[in-house]
C-alpha cells in the first residue's frame, strides 16, 4: 500500500527510483527505512517546496483535528530533558546527559539549508502546544511528517529532505547497517571464564559469527519469506576487461580442456557486448552503462537478449583507480562510446585507431588541460637543476592525471637535460665536451627511467612516451646493483656502531642472533615482540579515561603498588577547564617568531591528534604565529565530464559542494603555506629520495614558495 502511494499514485510527485530496508529492533517490532528518489520536476527545488511536503509543526486543532490528533499521538518527541532525564533519549553522564536526538529543535521562522546541506525545518513560535505526560510540548519537540502520510496509516512516519550528497553517504549507512548483536557470557560462580593465559577468551570470529540477535518476530518474518529489502530500480553490475585479460574461474582439479570449454574467450558480459553490437541495430545508439536499459544479461547462455518489455535498469561500471592505467581509461570511454563493436572500435576517433585508450581520451576531449603541469616544470627550471627537474617529472607521471605525457615530455624534456652535458663533460675531464641532441635525449630519457624503476614503474608503463634505446636498456637493468656498489660503506659501518651502542640489553641480544643468522646464511623466521601486562582485570581504556576525568587517584589492584603505575608529571597536564589545543600551542611554539626559521625549532615539536579535524584547528593556529606572507592554494575539483547523466550531477553536485568534502590521506581543497612551516606528505612520492610520508620543511632561508612549486628541505632524520 505504502510503495503503491508513491510509485503509482505519487503523493510525493514521480518517483523514478526506491530502496528499502526492513529492520527489527530488540524488542522484535519490524520498522522501515526507505529512500525515494523524485523526478526532477517534482524535486524540491527551494525550501518553499519542502515546506509543501514536510511540516515540524503542531497542526491547528480547530481547522485540522484529524491532524491535530495523529501528530499528537504518533510525531511528537519526548518530554525529554531536564523535565525527564530518565528518557532513552538522554546520553551521557550523570547531572550532563543530553537528548541524543537533539530535541528540543531551535524555533524557526522559514525552512533553511545549513552549510552542510541539511534541512534546518519550519518550527513558528505560534503559541501551539501538545500536552504529554504534564509537560508541554510545543513545536520544538516535533518530528518531521507529511501530513497525508500520516493521516492515512496512522503510524510513525517521519519524512525527511535529502539532496545533498554528503548526507546521501550518511543516509545509506544508516539505511544499510547490520543486524543488532549481543554477547552472552556464562560465568562459574562469579569469576570470569578465562583461557590458561589469564586473558578473556575473547574469539573475535566466532563472535562475529553467533552474536547476531535474531528476535521472534524477525523469525517469522524470514520464514515466510517476506521481503527484507527492495529496489527498483534494478541495478546491473557490468563487468569490463582489457583484451585477452579476463578472469577465469576454475577448481584446482579441473582439466584444462574443461575449463577453456567452460571459459569461452567470447563468453564474457563484456565482450558479449560487442557482439550484440554488431547484431543487433538497436543497441548502437547506447553507451556500455546504458545497455542493460534495452537489453538483459542471461547468464546460462552467456548473450546479452533484447528486452520484451520496458523495464527501469541501471547499469554500473565496475570500478577502477586512476593509477590502474589502461583499464581506468577504458572505463571513461564505456561511459562515453556508443555501439562499440570491438576493442579496436572502442579505441577509434573520427576513422583513427588510437594505440591505447588513454590517447583515444584524449582525442575525445574527456581529459583535463595539462597547462598547471607545464607551468610547473616552467616555474621550477628558472631555479632547479635538471635533476630536480626530471624528478618533478616522475612526480608528475605517477602521482598526477596527466592527460597527453608525450606532449609535456616533448616541450620540457631539453628544460630537464640543462646539466646532463655538465655532468658527462666533468666525469670526461673535458672542457668542450659536447653531447649531440639525440644522444642528449636519450640520456635524459634514461635517466627518467632510472627514476621511475625505483617506483615500480618502467618507461613501457606510459605507452605514449619514447623508448631509450638497446643501449641504454641493457644497462638500466642493473639499477638495484649499482644501487649497491654506490653505498659509502665505511659511513654505514660508522652509522651502524652508533646506533648498535643505543640498543639496550635485550635488544642486543635481537641484534646478535638476527647478524648471526644472516653472516651464516643460516635462515630462518624470526618474530620479535614486546609482552606486556597479562592478567589485570580491568579494561585499560576505561582506566585512563577515567585517570583523564580526575575520578580516581590510584589503581586499586590486587599484587601491584604504586610504584608500579606512572603518574603524568603536572607540566604536561591540562588543568580542567583549560582550553587544550591553544595550551598546548602556547607551551610548545611560545617563541615561534623569533626560531620560525630554524628547521631543526619544527623538528623537534609535534602535536599528535586523533581527529583529523582537530589536526586542521591546531595547523591553522600555528601558522597564524608564523611571521611571513600566506600563499593559499586550491585544488581543482570538478565532475568528470565521462560520467553518466553529466548534467544532472553537475546540478546536484556543485563546485563548492565538491570543495568542502574531506578525506582521510587527500589534502583539503585549501592548502595554506608560509615559508618555515612545515609540511607532511600524505604518501610515498620517492623513497630514494627521503619523500615518504614524513615531515618537510620550508624553512631554509634561500627556500620559497611560487604559484606553481613549493621548494622545501628535507627533514631527514625523522
Amino acid at each position: 500500500m505504502l510503495l503503491e502511494d508513491w510509485t503509482q499514485n505519487h503523493v510525493l510527485g514521480k518517483v523514478i527510483g526506491v530502496a528499502y530496508t526492513i529492520e527489527f529492533q530488540k524488542r522484535g517490532l519490524p520498522h522501515v527505512h526507505i529512500v525515494l528518489w523524485l523526478a526532477e520536476s517534482d524535486r524540491c527545488h527551494s525550501t518553499e517546496d519542502i515546506d509543501t511536503i514536510i511540516s515540524a509543526e503542531i497542526p491547528d486543532k480547530e481547522t485540522d483535528p484529524i491532524g491535530f490528533e495523529a501528530v499528537s499521538s504518533l510525531m511528537v518527541h519526548g518530554p525529554c530533558g531536564v523535565v525527564n532525564p530518565s528518557c532513552a533519549c538522554m546520553k551521557g553522564e550523570e547531572g550532563d546527559k543530553k537528548c541524543s536526538k537533539f530535541f528540543p529543535k531551535e524555533f524557526n521562522a522559514t525552512t533553511t539549508i545549513d552549510s552542510n546541506g541539511y534541512p534546518v525545518y519550519r518550527r513558528r513560535n505560534n503559541g501551539r502546544t501538545i500536552k504529554r505526560r504534564g509537560v508541554d510540548l510545543d513545536n520544538r519537540f516535533i518530528v518531521p511528517y507529511n501530513r497525508g502520510l500520516l493521516v492515512k496509516y496512522q503510524a510513525h512516519i517521519n519524512v525527511e529532505w535529502c539532496h545533498q550528497g554528503k548526507l546521501i553517504k550518511y543516509m545509506f549507512k544508516y539505511v544499510l547497517k547490520g543486524p543488532d548483536c549481543a554477547t552472552m557470557v556464562i560465568e562459574k560462580d562469579g569469576q570470569p571464564d578465562r583461557n590458561d593465559s589469564g586473558a578473556n577468551n575473547n574469539d573475535e570470529i566466532q563472535n562475529y559469527l553467533a552474536c547476531r540477535y535474531l528476535s521472534s518476530c524477525e523469525a517469522c518474518w524470514r520464514i515466510f519469506d517476506f521481503s527484507i529489502h527492495y529496489r527498483k530500480p534494478v541495478v546491473q553490475k557490468l563487468i569490463f576487461h582489457l583484451e585477452k585479460e579476463q578472469n577465469i574461474c576454475y577448481n584446482e582439479k579441473e582439466s584444462l580442456t574443461s575449463v577453456l570449454r567452460r571459459n569461452h574467450v567470447d563468453g564474457t558480459m563484456f565482450v558479449q557486448w560487442f557482439q550484440a553490437n554488431e547484431q543487433y541495430s538497436q543497441g548502437r545508439n547506447l553507451t556500455y552503462v546504458q545497455f542493460p536499459e534495452k537489453f538483459r544479461w542471461d547468464n546460462t547462455s552467456k548473450m546479452w537478449i533484447p528486452r520484451k518489455r520496458d523495464i527501469a535498469v541501471v547499469g554500473r561500471l565496475i570500478y577502477v583507480q586512476p593509477f590502474v592505467g589502461e583499464l581506468f581509461y577504458m572505463r571513461l570511454l564505456l561511459n562515453f562510446v556508443c555501439g562499440a563493436t570491438s576493442f579496436e572500435d572502442l579505441r577509434t576517433v573520427n576513422g583513427v585507431v588510437y594505440n591505447s585508450y588513454k590517447e583515444a581520451c584524449l582525442h575525445h576531449d574527456i581529459l583535463g588541460s595539462d597547462d598547471d603541469w607545464h607551468l610547473a616544470i616552467q616555474d621550477a627550471s628558472t631555479h632547479q637543476t635538471g635533476r630536480q627537474l626530471r624528478n618533478l617529472f616522475v612526480t608528475m607521471l605517477l602521482f598526477c592525471d596527466v592527460s597527453d605525457v608525450r606532449s609535456l615530455w616533448d616541450k620540457n624534456w631539453k628544460l630537464m637535460s640543462d646539466d646532463i652535458e655538465y655532468i658527462h663533460r666533468k666525469k670526461s675531464a673535458q672542457q668542450k665536451f659536447v653531447i649531440g641532441s639525440k644522444h642528449l635525449h636519450s640520456l635524459t630519457l634514461y635517466d627518467v627511467d632510472l627514476q621511475l624503476r625505483k617506483a615500480g614503474k618502467t618507461l613501457m608503463d606510459f605507452p605514449t612516451l619514447p623508448l631509450i634505446d638497446n643501449a641504454f636498456h641493457c644497462r638500466s637493468q642493473n639499477t638495484l646493483l649499482y644501487e649497491q656498489y654506490m653505498y659509502d660503506r665505511h659511513l654505514l659501518k660508522q652509522e651502524s656502531l652508533t646506533l648498535v651502542s643505543m640498543l639496550n640489553e635485550k635488544q642486543k641480544h635481537i641484534h646478535e642472533v638476527l647478524t648471526k643468522n644472516v653472516m651464516d646464511k643460516a635462515g630462518g623466521l624470526f618474530f620479535v615482540y614486546g609482552h606486556g601486562v597479562e592478567g589485570i582485570p580491568i579494561s585499560y581504556s576505561e582506566w585512563v579515561i577515567n585517570v583523564g576525568d580526575g575520578k580516581v587517584a590510584k589503581i586499586p589492584i590486587d599484587g601491584y603498588s604504586d610504584s608500579d603505575f606512572i603518574e603524568i608529571p603536572p607540566e604536561l597536564r591540562v588543568d580542567s577547564g583549560e582550553d587544550g589545543k591553544q595550551a598546548i600551542i602556547n607551551k610548545l611554539y611560545s617563541d615561534l617568531l623569533a626560531r620560525h626559521i630554524d628547521p631543526n625549532y619544527f623538528r623537534d615539536r609535534v602535536i599528535l591528534a586523533p581527529l583529523n579535524e582537530d589536526v586542521d584547528v591546531i595547523n591553522t593556529e600555528v601558522l597564524k604565529l608564523s611571521p611571513g606572507q600566506c600563499r593559499v592554494y586550491r585544488s581543482y575539483d570538478s565532475i568528470c565530464n565521462s560520467s553518466v547523466n553529466y548534467e544532472s550531477q553537475e546540478s546536484i553536485y556543485p563546485i563548492e559542494f565538491l570543495n568542502s568534502l574531506k578525506f582521510g590521506g587527500i589534502p583539503n581543497h585549501v592548502l595554506e603555506l608560509k615559508v618555515g612551516a612545515p609540511i607532511v606528505l600524505l604518501r610515498n612520492i620517492s623513497p630514494a629520495r627521503g619523500l615518504c610520508n614524513v615531515c618537510e620543511s620550508n624553512g631554509h632561508p634561500n627556500e620559497r614558495i611560487t604559484k606553481n612549486v613549493v621548494y622545501h628541505e628535507i627533514f631527514n632524520d625523522l
